[in-house]
Order: structure tokens, then sequence, then C-alpha cells
């Protein structure tokens, strides 16, 4: 071998070419390196096993290692022998990033609480994964199954289309809080059943803002205060909020400050909630994206989007901004007449310095 492979620069290179390739061909290359190359092998398997979108892989070394083939069409375990992980660690602990979906690719039927039994009944030491950073749980898995992943080493967690229990998410929430206290970014998007809002609103408020180091934040905020109590995290840059709530909003002007902010995105459910929260922010980011629901018929006047434009063009920090980006309701519903003649009208009370064009379906000014 070259010992010009042996220099982290030049291998991290070679890596990122490989990883460049599909995700199917990197795998066998770094597979195969890890096999005929001795020097290259940790980082090899480093590379190989770093990000997971199934618990699967891990859970065949398990079988793998555990089970032993008599013959061509049988194989047999040793009940009385306790299970042997040597092979499932080696390789769980260089797993940094797992993003689980409930299946492997859409054609395995085995789903993710059918893996994480397995562990649960050979008694896997937990955390499952003691080096993960990033874990995105999806597709409507329960929280409690989350606790064998969670440790104090995860820097981000995605949690999404989780329904709200009125008696269990509170209590699993909480303890979260606990087992990853280092998170930086976090993703909360839930559905709630009518009736239990305050409940919900005065966890949320506890619960979110405990984490004092976040950064990135993908949430759905239940009522005001859930968005007002933000203010504390300092360190906030992203905020990506999606309010469904049946109500609007009526946040108080001026009562949202987020010395960090970057980049603000939204989803309202109306026009005046959208307003309420931009008349909200008292010094605005470099970026913000809205997105309205489709709710409206007919032409699209200055009158649609202007609730949204003024608020922007009166703040005092309005200089910061350097993007905007709103789609247009009428116009996503197909009901398209001149738009861009319509909207040019409402372009002054954009910054001056963004430069305002608008395509089909959205406002777009930027710097």
């Amino acid at each position: 071998m070259h010992h010009a492979l042996l220099v982290p620069d030049i291998l991290d290179h070679i890596f990122a070419f490989i990883k460049a390739d599909s995700e199917q061909i990197s795998h066998r290359t770094f597979a195969a390196l890890a096999r005929t190359c001795s020097a290259l092998s940790d980082a090899s398997l480093d590379a190989l096993w770093s990000e997971l979108r199934s618990l699967y892989p891990l859970v065949s070394c398990i079988y793998d290692t555990n089970m032993k083939l008599t013959n061509e069409d049988t194989s047999e375990v040793d009940a009385d022998a306790g299970p042997d992980l040597s092979v499932f660690h080696k390789y769980a602990y260089r797993v940094r990033k797992l993003e689980l979906s409930g299946y492997e690719g859409g054609w395995r039927a085995t789903a993710v609480p059918d893996d994480l039994g397995v562990f649960h009944v050979l008694q896997v030491p937990t955390p499952l994964l003691p080096n993960l950073t990033h874990l995105a749980w999806t597709d409507e898995l329960s929280l409690a199954l989350l606790w064998p992943l969670l440790n104090p080493r995860l820097l981000s967690l995605r949690i999404s289309s989780f329904q709200w229990s009125p008696k269990s998410t509170p209590l699993l929430l909480t303890r979260i809080r606990g087992l990853c206290p280092e998170l930086n970014t976090l993703g909360l998007l839930f559905y709630l059943s009518e009736g239990y809002e305050a409940v919900a609103e005065s966890c949320l408020s506890r619960v979110v803002c405990s984490w004092k180091k976040l950064e990135v934040l993908d949430y759905s905020p239940v009522g005001c205060e859930c968005i007002l109590s933000l203010s504390v995290l300092s360190s906030l840059r992203i905020l990506r909020l999606r309010v469904d709530n049946i109500s609007d909003l009526n946040l108080p002007a001026n009562s949202l400050s987020f010395p960090s902010l970057h980049t603000l995105q939204f989803q309202a459910n109306s026009l005046a909630t959208a307003n309420s929260i931009l008349q909200a922010i008292r010094s605005l980011p470099k970026s913000i994206e809205i997105f309205l629901p489709v709710y409206q018929s007919g032409d699209v006047g200055v009158e649609t989007v202007e609730p949204i434009l003024y608020p922007i063009g009166q703040n005092a920090s309005c200089a910061n901004l350097e993007e905007f980006r709103m789609n247009v309701p009428a116009f996503l519903s197909g009901n398209i007449v001149n738009g861009s003649n319509v909207l040019r009208p409402s372009f002054p009370l954009l910054p001056p310095s963004c430069i305002a064009h608008n395509d089909d379906a959205t406002i777009h000014a930027r710097r």
C-alpha cells in the first residue's frame, strides 16, 4: 500500500469520492476495502457503519454469529450458552447516524419494533449505539421504543408524525431530556387530538426550553405560550414552525427576540397567524420562508400578501433580511391570473436590500 494513503487528508478525499457514488455501490466498496486492506480496515468499517437506515444489519450480526448451520437446510443455536455479541459490539459503536423509517428500503416486512424486540429478548446492554449523535424517529413509532437508542452523546433528535397521548407523552418527553442533555438540534412534529391543547402546551414549553444549547428547532407549537417561551433559546439559529391550530394565534408585538437567529421558516394556518408571528419578531433574521394553506379561490390581489409583507417592511431591522420566500395560496389552487402584475405592487413593502420576483406559486426576494 502506498504511504500516501496513510495521510488523513488524502484518505478523506478518497472516501468522499466513494460516498459520492450510489449508496449500494459505496457500501460494497467500503466492505471490500475493509476485507482486503488491513491498514484501511478500521477507517473503511467506520465509513460503512457510520450511517444506518435500519437496525436490521446489526440484528443480522447477532443472528449470523449465534446461528450455526448443521447442513444446507437447517441451523441450530446453543440454548444453554449466552448470546455472542462480539460482532454486534464491533460494529454498533461505529454508528453515528440512524434514520429509522420503519422499513429497510421498503422491501423487508420486519419493522423497527421487531428489531428492538430482539435486543430486548437477548438483554443487549443499552444504549445500543453508544456513539450515536444523530437520530431520526419517524413513521408513527411509539416514543416508548426510543429508550434503548438514547445516550448522552446524542446531538440531534428528530421525532415526527407521532400521536400525542395525554398520559404517556408528557412523561416520556420529560425523561428524554435527562438521557440526552446535549442536544443542539431537535424536531418535534406530532398530531394532537382536540381537548388536550392546554396540557400539551404546558409540557412542550417546559421540555423544549430545557435544552438551552438548541441551535436548530423544527416544532409543532400548540399555542402562544409554546412560541413565546422560545425566546430563552439564545443560541437558536434555525427555527421551523408548523402551526396547525384551529384558531388564529395572537402574539404580542415585539415579544420574540432571538439574537442568533439566521433562518425562520413557518407553515401557518392562516394569514392572521402569519401576520401575528411576523409582528412578534423584534429583529428579523437574514432568511424568512412562509408556507400558507390553500384555502381560498378566485383572483389574488395585493390584499392577499400585504398583511405578510407590511410588518416586514415596517420592522426596524428590515435591512437585515437577505432572502424572503412565500407561496401564494390561490396560485397553488390553480387560479393564476396575471400573477406577476398583481403582486408587483406589494414588492416595495419588502426591504430595498431585496430583489423581488415571483413565479406561479411563490414570491421570492433575495439580496
